[in-house]
């Protein structure tokens, strides 16, 4: 199978990055905080629409990708968002290109999961506990009586484990959203902006 770069060119937009940041230098030095500058496009540069700076960066996938920057002058900071365009989907767990984790076939599957619909939690259905006719008359036989308690609190204990079966299956999956919600989304990357130059808070 052949093996793709993990290193590539891609386009991104910073949709109302403020005007303060509009000039060659500052837009070099954010297109290095996100991974290596190449070029800004040259409406950018002549600021011919201001709606978003257009640049182009070589980003290594396989390493998270910020979603967006801290861009700090003097006291003023503005959270600036990342529109990559046309990206690959790479999964964390093989590296391989087209498919996301929860996708992967790496992945361990889990059958009581792979049953339930991920956006539904399923209730198991209320048990009907039928008691004896003679159950409040004297028995002459007394192990059919204590059979008969037993089978009771058989099928109650059935009921209790099947709804703790049911919430551990919920938990499981909620965690595994909260998983590929993390593996979707990076962290945030800050940079912090002097007198036009950029660089990375250590």
């Amino acid at each position: 199978k052949e093996e793709l770069p993990s290193v590539v060119p891609v386009w991104i937009r910073l949709f109302g990055l403020p005007t303060e940041f509009w000039n060659p230098v500052v837009l070099q030095d954010i297109g290095n905080s996100i991974g290596k500058f190449v070029r800004a496009a040259n409406s950018t540069m002549r600021m011919e629409q201001m709606v978003y700076a257009w640049m182009c960066v070589y980003v290594d996938m396989n390493q998270p990708l910020p979603a967006n920057i801290l861009l700090e002058i003097g006291e003023e900071r503005w959270e600036q968002q990342i529109d990559y365009e046309n990206i690959p989907f790479r999964c964390h767990l093989c590296h391989e290109y087209g498919h996301l984790v929860k996708d992967c076939p790496l992945r361990i599957k889990d059958p009581i999961n792979e049953t339930l619909n991920s956006d539904e939690f399923v209730t198991p259905p209320k048990r009907k506990i039928t008691k004896e006719k003679n159950a409040g008359k004297v028995q002459n036989n007394n192990t059919n009586r204590f059979a008969s308690l037993q089978t009771e609190e058989a099928e109650e204990d059935m009921d209790v484990i099947q709804e703790t079966q049911v919430l551990e299956t919920q938990m499981r999956q909620t965690h595994q959203k909260i998983q590929d919600n993390n593996q979707m989304n990076s962290e945030s990357k800050a940079v912090v902006v002097h007198q036009g130059n950029i660089g990375e808070i250590k």
